[in-house]
């Protein structure tokens, strides 16, 4: 039987791959509706089925952009989780090497 840890840790980058994956869905998504919105001729909102489409386009394009903000939020908050982290680790071996040095500085060696 595997330890619950690693269980979690398992879960954890899954919801990370299924994150990743979940954002270059929209982020795809984003730029495809871009590039349909881009070919868009002024001709074409004159008939009423294309400018249906196109609203239509535009209003998916906000949608995916709104999903790839979050992807880009969780992504941020992440990254600042983890430098917290490893800043937390660096003040730790700071202090560890502060408090060495003045052990040596503080210790009483006999004169020569």
């Amino acid at each position: 039987m595997r330890p619950m840890k690693d269980d979690r840790q398992r879960s954890k980058q899954d919801e990370r791959n299924r994150s990743r994956d979940h954002y270059s869905i929209a982020t795809y998504a984003a730029c495809s509706a871009g590039v349909v919105l881009r070919h868009l001729e002024m001709a074409d909102l004159l008939l009423p089925s294309q400018q249906k489409h196109h609203e239509q386009t535009l209003e998916d394009a906000y949608v995916a952009l709104a999903q790839v903000e979050t992807a880009l939020d969780q992504l941020g908050q992440e990254l600042e989780f983890q430098h917290q982290r490893l800043a937390e680790v660096g003040d730790q071996d700071h202090e560890e090497e502060r408090g060495a040095r003045d052990i040596d500085q503080c210790s009483w060696h006999p004169p020569l």
